[in-house]
C-alpha cells in the first residue's frame, strides 16, 4: 500500500524539475524526458514485481494453510479413532473386571460358607473328643475301684448254712451270692460305670429334638446331644431347625460352657437367613453376656458385617474398629481391616 502512494507521487516530483527547466535547450529537454520515461518504466516494473511477489506470497500462504488444514484434519481423525479405540478397550476391560469381581465375590461367599461349615465340624469333633475323654475317665475310675477291690483282704468266712443247703464247706458258692462270684470277694462287686450314650440320629423330616415348642422331648437328651444336633442342622443349611435347637439348648442348659457358642451360632443362623437385626441382637448378647468367650471376636466381626448389610455404615465401622482395637492380632481383626478398606 505504501508502494502505491510512492508511485502516485512520482509524476508530481518529476514535474517540479521540468517546470524549473523550462528555459533549457531542446536537446537537454529531450534527454530529460527520456530519463523520465525510463524512470516511469522502472517504477511500473517495480510495481508489477511487488504485486507479483505479493500474489505469489498469498498463493503460497494459501497452499500452506490448506496443507496445514488437511494435516490437522488427518491428525484429528486419527486421534479420534485412537480415542474411540481406547474407550472401547477400557469398556471391555471394565466389563472383564466387573465379571472378575463378581466371580471373586461368589468365591469369597463360598469360602465363607465352607469356613463356617468347617468350623462347625471342628467344634463337633471337639465335642466328640470331650465325650471320649469323659468315657476314658469313667473307665479309669472303674478300673481303679476294681483294682482296690481285688487288693482288699478276703472277707470273714460266713456262718454255716442250715441243714439241707449247700454252703462254702461243700465247695459251692456262698449262700445268697450270685452265680459266678469268686470266694473271698464281696457278694456284689461294684459294676463299671456305663459309657455315655451316643446321640441317636434324628429321623428324616422329624421336628428337631430341641424345638422350643416341645422342650419335654429334649429332657432325656444330654447337653452335647442337643448342641450337636443343632450344629449339624446349621452345617446342613437347615437354619430354622438350627435356631430352634440352639434356643432350646440355652433354655435347658443355661449353665454349661457351650452357652456362648450356642448364642453365637444362633446369630450365625439368623445371619445366613438375611435376618440381620436378629443376628445383631444375638451377637451383641455374646459380647455382653460372655466377654471371656473365644467367640467374642467372631461375634463382633459378624455384627459389624450385619450393620453394613443394613446400610448402617457408621455403626458397622464403629464395631469393626472396636474389634481391631480389642483384638488387634486376631484373624477377625485382619478381616475387619479389609472390610473397612472396601467401605472407604
Amino acid at each position: 500500500m505504501q508502494q502505491d502512494g510512492w508511485t502516485a507521487r512520482v509524476p508530481v516530483l518529476l514535474a517540479l524539475p521540468l517546470a524549473a527547466c523550462a528555459g533549457m535547450m531542446p536537446q537537454e529537454y529531450t534527454a530529460l524526458q527520456e530519463d523520465v520515461r525510463i524512470l516511469r518504466r522502472d517504477v511500473a516494473a517495480l510495481s508489477r514485481s511487488t504485486e507479483g511477489s505479493r500474489a505469489f506470497a498469498e498463493e503460497r500462504l494459501g497452499r500452506v494453510e490448506a496443507q496445514l488444514r488437511e494435516r490437522f484434519q488427518a491428525i484429528e481423525a486419527e486421534g479420534r479413532g485412537k480415542i474411540d479405540q481406547l474407550l472401547a478397550s477400557l469398556k471391555e476391560e471394565g466389563q472383564r473386571l466387573s465379571q472378575s469381581q463378581g466371580d471373586l465375590s461368589a468365591k469369597i461367599g463360598e469360602f465363607a460358607s465352607e469356613n463356617r461349615i468347617r468350623q462347625g465340624r471342628l467344634e463337633e469333633t471337639a465335642h466328640r473328643m470331650n465325650e471320649l475323654n469323659q468315657r476314658i475317665d469313667a473307665l479309669e475310675v472303674g478300673v481303679r475301684r476294681l483294682t482296690e477291690l481285688v487288693t482288699q483282704k478276703p472277707a470273714a468266712a460266713p456262718a454255716p448254712a442250715p441243714p439241707g443247703q449247700r454252703g462254702p464247706q461243700t465247695g459251692g458258692p456262698a449262700a445268697g451270692a450270685p452265680p459266678g462270684a469268686a470266694p473271698g470277694l464281696p457278694a456284689q462287686p461294684i459294676p463299671l460305670p456305663p459309657p455315655a450314650a451316643a446321640p441317636a440320629p434324628a429321623a428324616p423330616g422329624a421336628p428337631p429334638a430341641a424345638a422350643p415348642a416341645a422342650p419335654a422331648a429334649a429332657l432325656g437328651a444330654t447337653p452335647d446331644e442337643v448342641y450337636k444336633a443343632a450344629l449339624n442342622d446349621y452345617t446342613k443349611g437347615n437354619y430354622d431347625l438350627a435356631i430352634n435347637g440352639f434356643k432350646t439348648y440355652m433354655q435347658l442348659f443355661p449353665k454349661t460352657s457351650l452357652v456362648s457358642n450356642a448364642q453365637y451360632w444362633l446369630g450365625e443362623s439368623y445371619y445366613s437367613q438375611g435376618k440381620y437385626p436378629e443376628a445383631i441382637r444375638e451377637f451383641e448378647a455374646v459380647v455382653k453376656n460372655h466377654p471371656g468367650s473365644n467367640k467374642v471376636p467372631s461375634a463382633m466381626l459378624k455384627q459389624g458385617y450385619a450393620y453394613l448389610e443394613l446400610r448402617e455404615t457408621s455403626r458397622g465401622t464403629a464395631v469393626l474398629r472396636e474389634l481391631m482395637k480389642r483384638f488387634e492380632n486376631s484373624r477377625e481383626a485382619r478381616l475387619a481391616q479389609e472390610r473397612l478398606r472396601q467401605v472407604q
